[in-house]
């Protein structure tokens, strides 16, 4: 009922969307869960004041059950900042719950979530009996929890706004998406291909009547009269064409996909040792967060790693970044926080030039044009692209870089899930080694040759 008023449409303005329309809530709660926690410093009864909730001590003990959540917790009086990322989504959903509400909306429920948080969120998503409207770029989260999709997207250098409302599975859409796609570009590239044709009849037939009109004898008026006839209709027909021509199909091009290229020439060894790695203590400022760590890997193999919200993955793989760099093996780094590596000042162009001649800058400008990105958006600081565009940036140093070792931290969570696929095949065939940390199940299954687990005692395979 909610969707079905609003009306209007959106038109991109810089880097927001301008909505028009109604939105009927009359007899609704409405509870919201942003992508961005919002109450960082506050404990957990402070929230509840924040978010309006009355205090129902039956349902706080009924959803503590459900939620899976310590009473302690509340009686601690800890900040929500304190908390893992899984459990920070389940104290705030806790929250939103005891408003009794009739509808949930959730903004990426399950950014930087552990797998074991990722399973509870899909559980608790297919339980509820009202209404949830949720985003979100985990392709199995979609295939597993949607039973109506809303597909927003920009085509064409993010000039053209469409949305599309499907009542199928996730992985029908996605497949029928693609086939009317291809079906449709195919369609136009016959179109064109008959045009072409259809236009070099025209032209000779243009160049035959012009010919016979300047030759024509001026003894001749009647032939002459004829051919300005004919010429006449022959102009008459170009016109037609042109107008026809106006409304062939257009080409789709879709902005979010992206074109992993990497170097085939790219091989490493088999069985070569690519890295030796041991580590006493793992730890963040005074915190310890493992020990006796130790990791070997063999070309041409592809590791994930895992473990729980704040086990220390990513402070691990940079040290392990750190490491390789020390040690002279080439490799390149994409970190989970993208500023780590970014100038201040820095455009995408700059960021991928390396000795800034004008032969490099046309391979830069045409490869991230294969990305698309837009001329302005090539030559704007890093800082204003979104994660999507930062994170397709990463991958054009990686594939211009041609190293035979990758290091990823969440290599996919800023991606459309419909550019998943293409990333996870890239990556599968890539000829190097891979050392990746992932949350992302298709990720793991698809990509990984072995999976490790970070835990308190060190590193385990799983």
């Amino acid at each position: 009922a909610l969707l079905k008023k609003v009306r209007g449409a959106g038109v991109p303005l810089g880097e927001y969307v301008l909505v028009e329309g109604e939105v009927d809530t009359r007899g609704e709660v409405l509870a919201y869960l942003p992508q961005e926690l919002q109450h960082g410093e506050m404990d957990f009864s402070a929230y509840l004041d924040s978010i309006g909730a009355v205090f129902n001590y039956r349902l706080f003990y009924e959803l503590l059950d459900e939620l899976g959540l310590d009473e302690e917790f509340y009686l601690s009086k800890r900040s929500l900042a304190s908390l893992s990322g899984g459990e920070k989504v389940k104290w705030q959903l806790l929250g939103l719950l005891m408003k009794n509400p009739t509808v949930l909306l959730l903004d990426e429920p399950s950014n930087d979530l552990d797998l074991h948080s990722l399973a509870w969120l899909e559980d608790f998503l297919l339980k509820q009996d009202i209404s949830v409207l949720f985003i979100s770029h985990d392709e199995l989260l979609l295939e597993r929890c949607a039973e109506e999709l809303i597909h927003l997207e920009l085509r064409h250098r993010r000039s053209e706004p469409v949305h599309t409302i499907s009542g199928l599975g996730y992985a029908e859409y996605a497949q029928r998406r693609q086939a009317l796609i291809e079906t449709h570009n195919q369609q136009a590239k016959k179109q064109r291909a008959e045009e072409k044709k259809r236009q070099e009849r025209y032209q000779k037939l243009f160049e035959r009547v012009d010919h016979e009109q300047r030759v024509i004898s001026r003894a001749d008026p009647q032939g002459a009269a004829n051919l300005k006839k004919k010429m006449h209709s022959v102009k008459a027909m170009g016109k037609r064409f042109e107008r026809e021509r106006e409304e062939m199909k257009k080409f789709i091009f879709i902005d979010d996909e992206i074109f992993v290229r990497f170097d085939q020439a790219i091989d490493f060894p088999q069985r070569k040792v690519a890295l030796e790695f041991h580590l006493e203590e793992l730890s963040i400022e005074d915190k310890k967060l493992s020990e006796d760590i130790s990791l070997k890997i063999v070309g041409p193999e592809k590791i994930v790693i895992i473990g729980d919200n704040g086990s220390g993955k990513t402070t691990l793989l940079k040290k392990i970044y750190e490491h390789l760099k020390h040690s002279g093996v080439p490799c390149s780094y994409m970190p989970q926080n993208y500023q780590d590596l970014f100038a201040p000042g820095e455009t995408a162009i700059s960021f991928l030039s390396v000795t800034g001649t004008k032969d490099e800058i046309t391979k830069i400008r045409t490869w991230l044009g294969s990305l698309g990105y837009t001329s302005e958006e090539m030559t704007s600081l890093v800082t204003e692209l979104s994660g999507g565009q930062k994170a397709k940036l990463y991958f054009a140093k990686m594939q211009l870089e041609g190293v035979p070792f990758l290091l990823l931290d969440e290599p996919t969570r800023n991606f459309s899930p419909l550019s998943g696929p293409v990333i996870r095949e890239s990556l599968k065939e890539f000829g190097g080694v891979i050392l990746a940390i992932s949350h992302d199940r298709k990720f793991i299954d698809e990509v990984a040759d072995e999976v490790y687990e970070l835990r308190k005692d060190g590193l385990f395979l799983v």
